[in-house]
């Protein structure tokens, strides 16, 4: 359908969830991809579509691997049905539209026991696709990890959430899910190299602090 649309170049939100379970850290773009979950594997497939669409010239491709899209602002906020990510479910929690936050597993291999993940702001990844398209003037495919380089366990993030609000989260600890990888921490490295690409809004703190002002107006 692309090719029949005459679409030229294509931007692909694919996810760092096609890496699976790796032991190094910062994962970086050469690294093989073991998807443990339907969703990394339904990622994978539909890069692996792009990438022959590439090999035989019908249409120039960039896979952008999220690692955990986070933030919002004011005139876009966070907004999942059903919402089942860690920062708007916390902050939930603070307003009082829950009563609970539940965490799952407190005992992988990580410093605190809980998972460890990379967090973007949705601003940044914004700009990282306007500067991909760009890119895709002298590539004919591109795969590209976004992702801070920093990582933030889910104690970390629950305890950034009650220094920006002011309130306390409850936390419920519960069984590990299956397909959860330990801990997933990006290598940017690429992306700065290829799109040009600068972080500017990726801090915790910011991305907390700018979900908040965000989610007190659903």
């Amino acid at each position: 359908m692309l090719v029949k649309s005459g679409v030229e170049r294509f931007v692909f939100s694919s996810s760092c969830a096609v890496y699976g379970n790796q032991e190094r850290m910062p994962i970086d773009e050469d690294r093989p991809t073991q998807p443990l979950s339907p969703y990394g594997q339904s990622k994978r497939m539909v890069e692996e579509g792009l990438h022959w669409l590439a090999e035989s010239g019908r249409i120039r491709s960039a896979s952008l691997r999220y690692f955990n899209a986070a933030g919002g602002t004011t005139a876009h906020p966070e907004r999942h049905r059903p919402e089942i990510h860690l920062i708007p479910i916390a902050l939930d929690v603070a307003m009082g539209r829950r009563d609970y936050l539940e965490m799952y597993g407190t005992d992988y291999p990580t410093p605190d026991g809980t998972c460890i993940r990379d967090y973007i702001h949705v601003s940044d990844l914004a700009q990282a696709h306007v500067l991909a398209i760009t890119a895709l003037e002298a590539n004919s495919e591109l795969i590209v990890n976004l992702g801070s380089g920093v990582g933030s366990s889910n104690r970390q993030v629950v305890e950034m959430v009650q220094k920006v609000t002011g309130k306390e989260i409850e936390v419920r600890y519960c069984d590990r899910r299956p397909g959860d990888p330990a801990t997933a921490i990006a290598s940017n490295e690429y992306a700065r190299d290829v799109l040009g690409w600068k972080l500017e809004h990726s801090d915790l703190e910011e991305i907390v602090g700018d979900a908040w002002a965000a989610h007190q107006l659903l």
